[in-house]
């Protein structure tokens, strides 16, 4: 979403399973800890779009909700406004 600046990654934020399986390829067991450990580290946040975690460093923002993962080098209003859009 955006442009330049103000581009914003949304991925879909369910995972595969850390074991191969029948839902498809599998998430090594380490990706899936170091998500976890990311949402245990995020900000309890809401808005109009709904409530997720936020964690925010000097490069970069990073918007989980149940449904989508928002990432950008963007202030985390800007985050806020793609999540609210997408959620029309």
């Amino acid at each position: 979403m955006g442009q330049g600046w103000l581009s914003v990654v949304v991925l879909p934020a369910e995972m595969p399973a850390p074991s191969a399986g029948p839902a498809g390829p599998a998430v090594p067991g380490g990706l899936a800890q170091a998500i976890i450990a990311l949402q245990s580290a995020a900000t309890p946040v809401h808005g109009s779009w709904g409530s997720g975690r936020l964690l925010r460093t000097s490069l970069v923002s990073v918007l989980m909700t149940n449904g989508r993962i928002l990432i950008g080098a963007v202030q985390p209003a800007v985050l806020y406004a793609d999540a609210a859009q997408l959620s029309k």
